[in-house]
């Protein structure tokens, strides 16, 4: 009876963790989406500053 009950609660705990981490690569993808869309949006650039001052002659 009792290798019944932990053989049950081993399933279920394998089943929580992969939940578990399917929903952490789910996050992980939504937050990489959420950041390309911030950075195509953005429409300053790191080097626009350097890009204004003007050429040395």
């Amino acid at each position: 009876m009792k290798t019944k009950l932990l053989c049950q609660l081993l399933v279920l705990l394998g089943v929580l963790l992969s939940a578990m981490g399917c929903a952490t690569w789910e996050e992980k993808l939504d937050q990489r989406a959420k950041w390309k869309k911030f950075r195509e949006e953005s429409t300053q650039s790191p080097t626009l500053p350097f890009q204004k001052w003007p050429r040395e002659k």
